[in-house]
């Protein structure tokens, strides 16, 4: 008896119709119901198990191996004579001639080979694809808006524009122009919000009256955004921060929004800096307001080169 493949009921090994249903019996119906289980294909590394498992080492070559070459060496020893020595020497290059020969044409060597060189090429793109990700990612204060990316493009071209041997008259027309510049940029937008700018918590701390002052790295200048009197509302947050310990260890980075304040345009200072005024903008702390402070992922290579020395 078997069943039916349509309606399962029980009829004879010969039938070619159902009874109950009608159904016709078709040969292939027949065999799937003689057998559930298909025939698995055997990957690559599954056929080199089995044919190294299959594969026997004949008792001659055996022999070869092993018997031959202890006769050579002890044949190569003093007292031999020179003919024996060299029919000897021969029996050993010519064993590991055969060895290294039988090695290179053998069928399952060279298919474990293969298997392991496409394995080492998958890898190796993989690996390569996944720094290639990470590489293309901005690091550290390049991955701030186009309005930080601005004033840092800036502040470098301004730096180059001179030399140490110049003169301080020429240096102090140089970061005029670059402050009237930043002021008058649509791009930068001197006293509009700047949102989502990124930075690095440099200092965190809090006055005998209560007030925190809070104060981020905003570029590779030792420039920073100050606030003096932070907002109440994020005095929670910031406790948690990690603050710069030196000079060879950022704290965190954050992401941040607010305003800069309005420097004094009598003395060519585009936004206002700390206790001096001018025009210079480099190892300044600007007065800002910060009305968003987030801290976000810091990656491996947003690190500077030097956090990573052992000094002690």
């Amino acid at each position: 008896m078997k069943k039916c493949p349509a309606c399962a009921e029980d009829i004879q090994d010969e039938a070619k119709k159902c009874k109950h249903c009608g159904e016709l019996i078709v040969v292939d119906d027949l065999q799937e119901n003689k057998s559930t289980e298909e025939t698995k294909e055997e990957t690559p590394e599954e056929k080199i198990n089995d044919k190294v498992t299959k594969k026997k080492m004949p008792v001659w070559m055996i022999i070869t191996t092993i018997v031959f070459p202890l006769l050579a060496l002890i044949t190569l020893k003093k007292g031999y004579s020179p003919q024996a020595r060299i029919l000897s020497l021969g029996w050993l290059l010519l064993i590991v001639g055969g060895s290294i020969l039988q090695t290179m044409t053998d069928p399952v060597a060279i298919e474990e080979r293969r298997l392991a060189s496409e394995t080492r090429q998958q890898e190796k793109i993989s690996t390569e694809k996944t720094a290639a990700q990470i590489a293309a990612l901005p690091k550290g204060y390049d991955r701030g808006p186009s309005q930080q990316r601005f004033m840092a493009k800036l502040i470098a071209e301004t730096k180059s524009s001179y030399t140490s041997d110049d003169n301080d008259a020429k240096k102090k027309r140089a970061w005029i122009n670059a402050s009237l510049k930043l002021c008058s940029s649509q791009a930068f937008n001197a006293f509009g919000k700047k949102t989502d700018w990124i930075g690095y918590v440099d200092t965190v701390r809090m006055d005998d009256d209560g007030t925190v002052r809070f104060e981020v790295d905003i570029d590779n200048s030792d420039n920073e955004a100050q606030d003096s009197k932070l907002d109440k509302r994020f005095h929670d947050y910031v406790m948690d921060l990690k603050a710069s310990e030196s000079f060879l260890d950022k704290g965190d980075m954050v992401k941040f929004s607010g305003f800069f304040k309005k420097g004094d345009m009598s003395e060519n200072e585009c936004i206002r800096g700390g206790l001096t005024r001018g025009p210079d903008l480099t190892s300044e702390g600007f007065e800002f307001k910060f009305t968003k402070i987030e801290k976000i992922l810091r990656l491996e290579k947003d690190k500077p080169w030097y956090s990573k020395l052992k000094l002690f």
